[in-house]
């Protein structure tokens, strides 16, 4: 009973690790996106900044 209650209470706690990596890969992946998105528009307004 022990052994069961160990092996379920394991695989409860990786679940909830995997979760826990997945919702922050998500939220790290969101994050580049957003700095990429900023970094492509400063790009855009240095360049017609030395275009003008």
């Amino acid at each position: 009973m022990a052994v069961f209650v160990r092996m379920v209470f394991s695989d409860f706690t990786i679940k909830e690790d995997i979760l826990k990596f997945i919702a922050l890969k998500r939220l790290l992946s969101r994050t580049c996106f957003i700095l990429l998105k900023i970094l492509f528009l400063l790009r855009k307004f240095q360049y017609r900044k030395w275009k003008a």
